[in-house]
């Protein structure tokens, strides 16, 4: 992901976390403008993340990106899409450039 969206400006990729709680702490480290979130994460879910997320108030208001490859279907879906902070659910095989537009459009709306 990092290389196909290193055109953009600086990028930090992070991986293989073993606890939600790991995600949150690299979250307040870094305060990102976006996060783009895998929802099949191993042990926990992205959907899990989401969730913690917006029980902290600096959390809650990062947009989100979430991407999935197993678990694109409509009911995944719409309980994604109704989390306030995402701004889209693609899957990893959409062109890599609708998900640049989106990412776009929200440093131009900063």
């Amino acid at each position: 992901m990092r290389e196909y969206l290193s055109d953009l400006g600086e990028i930090e990729c992070f991986s293989e976390f073993k606890t939600i709680d790991d995600i949150l702490n690299k979250i307040k480290e870094f305060l990102p403008n976006i996060i783009i979130l895998d929802i099949n994460l191993g042990k926990f879910s992205g959907i899990d993340v989401l969730r913690e997320m917006k029980k902290n108030d600096k959390f809650k208001k990062i947009p989100v990106i979430v991407l999935t490859a197993s678990d694109y279907n409509l009911p995944t879906e719409m309980l994604v899409k109704n989390e306030k902070n995402v701004i889209g659910f693609y899957s990893k095989l959409e062109s890599i450039d609708i998900i640049k537009e989106k990412i776009n459009s929200i440093k131009v709306g900063e």
